[in-house]
């Protein structure tokens, strides 16, 4: 464990390391799971937040699943199943599942979002 790591440097550990593991209870933004898929790299992470949204609690795609449960058995075999699967995530796989979090796309939601509560009574 290396502790804290400078943030120009998360992409050399995402890109290096063969599964992205979060545990969290709590994990309101998605950010490292998203950082790391973006490198390349699947994660397995427990329901929450907005993690949900990125995998599926039933399989694992090629960006990664959700793992229920804190038994340490279910997150290894979430864990071996990510592994076993041949080589990194392919770029159109990190670009369809990263699409909905790309700064235009969230940038043009929230102004829709901002003009539609402007023109609501209140």
């Amino acid at each position: 464990f290396t502790g804290l790591v400078d943030h120009g440097l998360l992409p050399v550990y995402y890109s290096a390391a063969d599964v992205t593991v979060i545990p969290s209870h709590y994990e309101s933004f998605g950010l490292v799971a998203l950082e790391s898929i973006a490198c390349g790299t699947p994660v397995a992470a427990g329901p929450t937040g907005v993690l949900p949204e990125l995998f599926s609690p039933e399989n694992c795609s090629p960006l990664g699943c959700l793992v229920s449960g804190r038994e340490p058995e279910t997150w290894a075999a979430k864990i071996r199943e990510l592994l076993i699967r041949p080589g990194p995530i392919k770029r159109e796989d990190i670009n369809r599942g990263l699409a909905p979090y790309n700064w235009p796309e969230a940038a043009g939601r929230l102004v829709s979002l901002a003009r539609r509560r402007l023109r609501e009574p209140g």
